[in-house]
């Protein structure tokens, strides 16, 4: 009987240590206190050099985009999305963070946090957003 107790408690913690390791939440607050933002779609994704440039975005207008970084993230284990462009979240002049996006058939978002990275899932909104804001885009014009 003691077996039996000592098994079930050993699962039961092991599927809690997991469930807390695969979902964390607030990860990186600190977008939230950023002033604007610059956001890069590339234009071949295997080539980042080309790109176009929405610039200047408050971070209010991106707020789906923040909740959904902070509400949910996973430890990245392996490559699942291809990054389709980026998000510089700035506060002052400094620079916040950088969040990476996926296309709609994959639907996430990552980021760098002390040395690790995280993966998200976007939301139809954010992902919605993303797609009305690259029709405003523009490639920089070089001088």
């Amino acid at each position: 009987m003691k077996g039996k107790v000592f098994f079930f408690l050993l699962f039961g913690f092991s599927i809690g240590l997991v469930a807390c390791r695969s979902s964390i939440k607030n990860v990186m607050p600190e977008i939230r206190d950023a002033d604007s933002a610059t956001i890069i779609y590339y234009e071949k994704p295997q080539d980042n050099r080309f790109f176009k440039v929405v610039k200047g975005k408050k971070p209010r207008e991106l707020a789906t985009i923040i909740e959904d970084v902070n509400a949910s993230a996973q430890k990245y284990v392996e490559a699942s999305c291809e990054s389709i462009g980026k998000i510089y979240f700035y506060k002052g002049t400094e620079q916040v963070y950088v969040v990476y996006f996926s296309a709609e058939n994959c639907s996430k978002l990552a980021f760098i946090k002390n040395g690790e990275r995280y993966e998200a899932q976007m939301s139809n909104q954010s992902s919605e957003l993303l797609n009305q804001l690259e029709t405003k885009a523009i490639a920089p014009s070089v001088r």
